[in-house]
């Protein structure tokens, strides 16, 4: 279309960069690229075609053309997520957050990671920055959640700093940690770290990646009112029903599962894939992934909800997250967005049969 236009009228250079702009990258031209390319275009130095591949070539189509591409399969290959009332409501409180204020958060966070007088664990220095909005939102859903309770039981999967936090906030509750099994010699979070450091009652050593012991597990361990799964799910090599089943038999009766995990559909993989990138990270090299941090696989929204429902579970909450996105992102309804967050029970508790 554009070298017929150009054909036409060799004058008509202004007029080509401008159409140009409007095909290629949907708005019309800056003054500074409308008079270098006009320039080229009546001195010969450019053709039509290649004032074509040159905006084609630009990083502004790249990202234009990934987010067109990403944004037409967001909306032709998926249905609106369908919630029903009351666990829209519930997302929509969970995901407020107004139920902690920021200012206390932050204060409590200074005095663990900007506190000269605790000692971090290795690597919880930048860990406590990365994550410091995600466990925000985290404290804000156990105290809507219930978690201030006196008889609220918390039990963590895979420890942090952050896990002083519970305390914190929620003083009356006793909190467990669960983590997988160490090395003697392991720098990480092991047990004595769990309890003298953290605040923790109980610690568990519990294998995630040996599901043919979950029933005895299960068995022999306590009930909990909060169970917290965050980030952990994509770390492991275990089917999702298996796994979910055993945390829901962990819980009360009256018991959640509040859990978190990076929403594989989010808009940076939309767009990597738009562009035939594959968006999955490479296996770490040897010694690469000893503290465990390599996602093996990550989960779309849809895949956790039939998950759940295979597992016996029921959903109280579902959303999409910006934990991730700068300040200020949505986060109920938008689906590419970094994170899925989801609260789950169990569909038919002992003491309702």
């Amino acid at each position: 279309m554009l070298r017929t236009f150009f054909s036409a009228d060799k004058s008509r250079h202004t007029e080509l960069v401008e159409l140009a702009y409007r095909c290629v990258l949907h708005r019309v031209p800056d003054a500074e690229g409308l008079a270098n390319y006009t320039a080229q275009l009546r001195s010969g130095q450019l053709t039509a075609e290649g004032l074509l591949s040159s905006l084609m070539k630009s990083d502004e189509f790249l990202a234009l053309s990934g987010k067109l591409a990403a944004d037409a399969v967001q909306r032709s290959t998926a249905a609106p997520l369908a919630l029903p009332p009351a666990v829209r409501q519930l997302s929509e409180v969970l995901a407020a957050r107004d139920s902690v204020r920021w200012d206390d958060y932050v204060t409590a966070w200074r005095d663990v990671f900007e506190n000269p007088s605790h000692a971090l664990i290795i690597g919880q220095d930048e860990y406590g920055v990365t994550h410091q909005r995600r466990f925000f939102e985290t404290m804000n859903a156990l105290a809507v959640l219930g978690a201030g309770r006196a008889d609220a039981r918390l039990l963590e999967f895979g420890a942090s700093d952050f896990s002083i936090l519970y305390r914190r906030f929620f003083p009356g509750a006793s909190l467990a940690i669960a983590d997988r099994p160490v090395p003697a010699e392991y720098i990480g979070f092991t047990a004595e770290v769990a309890k003298h450091k953290l605040g923790a009652s109980t610690f568990h050593t519990i294998d995630l990646q040996a599901p043919q012991s979950f029933t005895a597990l299960a068995e022999g361990l306590p009930r909990y009112t909060h169970i917290l799964f965050c980030e952990v799910l994509e770390h492991l090599l275990v089917h999702p029903v298996e796994l979910l089943k055993f945390l829901l038999d962990l819980l009360s009766d009256d018991g959640v599962l509040y859990l978190t995990t990076p929403n594989f559909f989010r808009g940076e993989t939309m767009s990597k894939i738009a562009q035939r990138i594959n968006p999955q990270e490479v296996y770490p090299t040897s010694g690469g992934n000893w503290d465990a941090h390599f996602h093996h696989r990550e989960f779309g929204v849809r895949e956790l909800l039939a998950f759940t429902a295979a597992a016996g579970g029921r959903v109280q909450a579902c959303y999409f997250s910006g934990c991730w996105e700068a300040p200020g992102a949505a986060s109920v309804d938008d689906e590419l967005l970094g994170n899925i967050v989801m609260v789950l029970s169990r569909s038919n508790p002992p003491s309702a049969s």
